[in-house]
């Protein structure tokens, strides 16, 4: 029942109105790569977008992607906090 609202919700839309620090872990494989990138390059403030493998899915719960992904949070966190 969720699946319209995550289809039709329009985050480019929305992007330039954020001006926090932003950081997006992404891949080729995964969903929408090119509205990542257009969500990325709307955005408002500092910016930072880190493209690695790995299918959408394995962002949730498998190794590499997680600690991949755990670790730039981590990293961005340190840098802009």
């Amino acid at each position: 029942m969720a699946w319209k609202e995550w289809l039709t919700f329009d985050s480019i839309a929305l992007a330039p109105r954020i001006t926090a620090p932003a950081l997006l872990v992404h891949s080729e494989d995964a969903a929408i790569p090119d509205g990542a990138r257009r969500f990325h390059a709307g955005l408002a403030g500092p910016k930072d977008f880190v493209w690695t493998d790995g299918i959408q899915f394995d962002f949730y719960d498998q190794e590499p992607q997680v600690t991949f992904a755990a670790d730039a949070a981590a990293a961005h966190f340190a840098a802009t906090l």
